[in-house]
């Protein structure tokens, strides 16, 4: 009993194979299991050509081909040049063969001769690993444009502190090329980043969910640091745990953070002292208080009052130091009015003479 035909669009098979009555057996069986065959291939070099020119799905290779070209080194130049899938079909295969093929990443063999279900089996799973790849080699380009393009320093290293990856950005911040970068290590950059910190790191971020974050420092080529704000985070890579870091140049951050204190203060400083200068200055309407407040923004100022200010009322103190009789009545220490000597007082109260009756 025959396997049913492939119930889907027609999957394009290129046969290799020097043994004409071998490889129309193999076309009649791939034809009546609904694949469609591109082509019959005797040589490597006709092959290549025809895989480079037809760009089936999938090449059912025969290891051992006449000529100069064996189905292995053709094999390795169609996975190079078109990255097509490659099954190899082989009647033995020794120790030395097996391992030059294991280095063409094919995608199944067949020993001949072999049943139909085994073609068929061998066939689907070589393309469904196939299209995974593609997946995955998608993704990783998106992956490494994000890196690329990203505003951050991105900096990967093993528990060695080695880097192992940089992008764009880390290059530019410290001044290197990927190359140099990837041939320093972690501790180069920042000297805090010892082995055993990054170990410590790759145990804690390895036990956590949400990224680290730190503070430090990062010296450049030319030996000038500057602040960093770091997040940190792990991930496994055949097999192994790399440490993940986002670096975030912030000294633009603390200039302005500076520079906003600053403001605070001089506001702070302002409100303390514009009622004073307003009141010498006889400042009235809102556009002279503006006015007042711009002109001092920039004042030196002298015991929270702009010498002008300052000067002035030193000025009236000494009036009225000198003898100046003040205006109104007299102010007590004791907050009551005082009495005013042009008016007559009462005299004191003799208590000697103020006895009381004896019982």
């Amino acid at each position: 009993m025959g396997m049913e035909p492939v119930a889907k669009m027609k999957s394009r098979i290129q046969i290799v194979e020097d043994e004409l009555i071998v490889a129309s057996d193999i076309k009649s069986c791939l034809l009546s299991l609904g694949y469609f065959v591109t082509c019959i291939s005797a040589t490597g070099e006709d092959a290549v050509e025809h895989a480079a020119r037809h760009k089936p799905n999938l090449v059912l290779m025969d290891i051992k081909l006449k000529g100069e070209m064996d189905g292995i080194s053709a094999a390795g130049l169609i996975r190079e040049q078109s990255r097509i899938p490659v099954v190899y079909l082989t009647g033995n295969m020794d120790v030395g063969l097996l391992e030059r093929a294991k280095r063409t990443e094919p995608f199944g063999y067949l020993v001949k001769p072999f049943e139909e279900h085994e073609l068929m089996s061998t066939i689907e799973t070589a393309m469904y690993r196939h299209r995974m790849e593609l997946r995955l080699l998608e993704s990783e380009q998106r992956f490494r444009r994000l890196v690329e393009n990203a505003a951050d320093a991105i900096y990967v290293c093993d528990r060695d502190g080695d880097m192992v990856d940089v992008n764009v950005a880390a290059c530019d911040a410290l001044g290197y090329s990927c190359q140099e970068l990837l041939g320093m290590k972690v501790s180069d950059i920042n000297p805090e980043m010892t082995q055993e910190r990054i170990e410590e790191l790759i145990e804690q971020a390895m036990d956590q969910e949400s990224p680290i974050t730190l503070s430090g420092r990062h010296t450049r080529g030319d030996g000038a640091t500057f602040p960093i704000e770091v997040r940190i985070t792990t991930f496994i890579s055949e097999g192994k745990p790399l440490l993940l870091a986002l670096a975030r140049d912030v000294s633009e951050h603390k200039r302005l953070v500076s520079e906003l204190r600053e403001s605070i203060r001089r506001v702070n400083t302002l409100k303390s002292i514009v009622p004073l200068c307003v009141l010498k200055k006889n400042l009235t309407s809102a556009e002279e208080i503006e006015e007042g407040i711009r002109a001092h923004h920039s004042t030196v100022l002298t015991s929270g009052v702009c010498p002008d200010c300052l000067s002035a009322f030193k000025r009236d103190i000494s009036t009225g130091m000198k003898g100046k009789k003040p205006e109104g009545k007299p102010y007590s220490p004791s907050g009551s009015e005082a009495q005013d000597p042009s008016h007559p007082q009462p005299p004191p109260r003799d208590l000697s003479k103020d006895s009381r009756p004896s019982r």
